[in-house]
């Protein structure tokens, strides 16, 4: 087995919260309320929009951000858990649990004595310095209590989400309630993913035959749960159950009967193994019985099944979750909105989430390459049956409309919710010759009719017919609405203006601003918007140049940003938070490190700059060029430039022996 690190595991879940999400009102979704009433009992409480009333002995008020706190931080308990168990099965323990308390008291602090503890079963050396570490150093997994203690997982809990221990503990609980019915944690963290999930039921199979479906409910259970393992039975000699409910019967008993009559007793095809004895299921029930299995089972299989009397037909119902995507709710700051900044800041990802998110949107990237016909359509060869012989296909050309028509018909034909057209890398193409007539469209009205084309164009006699084909025209909506808008006598569908529920955004990079300049009369019609590099964000990696140095990415960005404009005297080239991406987990490895970030560091930033390349190679002669890096398997150089020029801190602690003084001469 090979542990997680419960201090990376913990401190990385810090970095990726959302202090702003967290901290808003939130209402809990309507299958989560469902299935929490249905499951621990809908008397015990009653929700409110922002706030849950607990009854216990008292009322417990819970605002609902609890419970997404819990939702988002419930990955640590299994985790911490893990470690637990592990140590309670690999450590020589005392025999009286009442002697645990001192005894790990006596290990805290002592690593070298709590690895001397784990000497049972076979564990990974590496495993055994985790342990080692979990048992005798708290405060590396943000522990508070024993870990003999039953709730000595709301400490690092309640540590890492910054929360009060003696007011706020009952997240902690609501963590192990999440964890214990996975179903009602998929819902609420489907909720903090953007996704609604929605717990559908299906009837498995009915019955009006009381023996029959209780047999048949034994298969199921026992595909879904091996030998049941989830249930803990009650023992008698020959037979297992519950109290009041006998299920099974000993097989090798069962097969003992000589009776003919007692033959059918059990079914011998429905078996497994409880306590090394092999069960069969036992026929002999009755209504009384058959309440007890259903209140068990009820139970325990809560999640995935439930057993329904209605008076006349037994059933079994499956409870499944489903997700759909929970539509974003913001609106961009206009109709036509330039997200710009560094590389890597997450522009896109800012349009995705924030934005578009739920709804119809249609994409493209801009390139040298992109011209009129690529962006809003035109004429091509295609494919069609032949006049003369059906089964044979001749050429044919027709308007084939590409991504800013396809946007223009959708948001028409769909009026009552918003539709995206996203341009990506804007700059990186001639944004005058792939509007065209198309730019005249994006003066949109502030006053009467706001968000429609302040001014029409008249398409090309192919993008009307496309139009007249393809617009729904029902009671000439289309036709009225832009004869109205522009005071138009008459109408043909070479007339077009942007809707008002047909959003442009676009993204670009400051870093590439030189390809191909925007004007300002084209720049005149957009929202700019400024994303700037997200810190907080960056501190949840790492940069591993080798196993001796570590360094937060954040410091080696804040320090590396702060160098390039101070020799640039500019902030076009600076890199964004996402710039660099792991491979895996949240570790950039040395040569994702090289390969992105110094690799634009003297291919665009620095280029033919001699001075650089002297600063960054010095002492070391022998290399020049960026190439040169690549070729050697040194990375002295790299580690001199994140600590000397970004000035980060090599987070690997080292210990320093202390010189000796000499003995003066006598």
């Amino acid at each position: 087995m090979a542990l997680i690190n419960l201090h990376e595991f913990i401190e990385n879940t810090i970095a990726e919260f959302d202090v702003n999400y967290f901290s808003q009102d939130k209402k809990l979704p309507e299958a989560f309320k469902t299935y929490v009433k249905a499951n621990v009992g809908g008397e015990k409480f009653s929700f409110l929009d922002y706030t849950t009333i607990v009854r216990t002995e008292l009322s417990i008020y819970c605002p609902n951000q609890w419970f997404y706190i819990a939702a988002y931080y419930c990955k640590l308990y299994p985790i911490l858990k893990q470690y637990k168990d592990l140590v309670y099965s690999s450590a020589e323990l005392p025999e009286s649990p009442k002697d645990y308390q001192k005894f790990f008291a006596d290990l805290s602090g002592d690593k070298e004595k709590s690895l001397g503890i784990l000497t049972k079963g076979e564990l990974e050396d590496g495993d055994k310095d985790l342990l080692a570490t979990f048992i005798s150093d708290s405060q590396w997994w943000r522990g508070g209590k024993g870990i003999e203690r039953n709730d000595f997982y709301y400490s690092p809990i309640l540590s890492a989400a910054a929360l009060v221990n003696q007011s706020q503990s009952y997240v902690a609980e609501i963590c192990k309630y999440l964890v214990d019915n996975p179903t009602a944690w998929e819902i609420l963290l489907g909720e903090i993913q953007g996704k609604s999930v929605v717990i559908e039921t299906s009837t498995i199979f009915e019955s009006k035959v009381l023996v029959a479906f209780m047999e048949e409910c034994m298969r199921v259970f026992l595909q879904h749960d091996p030998n049941l393992s989830k249930v803990s039975f009650k023992e008698n000699k020959v037979t297992i159950g519950f109290k009041g409910c006998p299920i099974g019967k000993i097989l090798s008993e069962f097969e003992k009967v000589t009776d003919d009559r007692r033959k059918d007793d059990c079914n011998k095809d429905i078996q497994w193994e409880y306590n090394n004895e092999v069960y069969c299921y036992r026929k002999e029930q009755s209504k009384d019985s058959f309440d007890v299995f259903k209140a068990n089972f009820n139970s325990i299989y809560r999640d995935k099944y439930e057993i329904i009397d209605d008076g006349t037909t037994y059933k079994l119902v499956e409870h499944s979750t489903v997700n759909s995507v929970v539509k974003a709710t913001k609106r961009p700051a206009g109709y036509q909105v330039i997200y710009y900044g560094a590389p890597g800041t997450g522009k896109s990802h800012k349009v995705d989430e924030n934005y578009t998110r739920g709804y119809k949107s249609f994409r493209i990237t801009f390139h040298p390459d992109t011209d009129y016909a690529s962006f809003v359509g035109c004429y091509k060869p295609t494919m069609k049956p032949s006049a003369t012989n059906p089964n044979e296909e001749e050429i044919a050309y027709a308007f084939c409309p590409q991504v800013f028509v396809n946007a223009y018909v959708h948001a028409w034909n769909n009026p009552s919710e918003p539709t995206y057209l996203i341009i990506e890398e804007l700059n990186r193409g001639n944004c005058a010759q792939i509007f065209g007539d198309v730019f005249q469209l994006l003066d949109r009205n502030t006053n009467t009719y706001v968000g429609f084309s302040k001014y029409y164009i008249n398409a090309d006699a192919d993008i009307a017919d496309y139009l007249s084909k393809h617009i729904n025209n029902d009671s000439n909506r289309y036709a009225d609405t832009l004869q109205k808008i522009y005071g138009l006598s008459s109408f043909d569908f070479s007339v077009m203006g942007l809707p008002d529920n047909l959003y442009i955004l676009a993204t670009m990079n400051t870093s590439d601003q030189s390809l191909f300049p925007i004007d300002s009369a084209f720049k005149r019609r957009w929202e700019m918007e400024y994303v700037p590099v997200n810190y907080t964000d960056a501190k949840q990696f790492t940069v591993k140049l080798d196993d001796g140095h570590l360094y937060n990415w954040a410091d080696v960005l804040i320090g590396l940003n702060t160098f390039i404009k101070k020799e640039t005297s500019s902030t076009n080239k600076i890199l964004g938070n996402r710039f660099a991406q792991p491979k895996t987990g949240n570790v950039i490895d040395s040569v994702t490190f090289r390969d992105k970030v110094l690799f634009f560091l003297f291919n665009d930033v620095f280029k033919d700059n001699e001075d650089f390349s002297q600063a960054f190679f010095e002492g070391h002669d022998e290399l020049s060029f960026f190439e040169d890096l690549c070729e050697s398997s040194d990375n002295k150089t790299i580690i001199r430039f994140v600590e000397a020029i970004c000035g980060a801190k090599n987070l690997v602690q080292t210990e320093v022996t202390p010189e000796v003084p000499e003995e003066p001469e006598a």
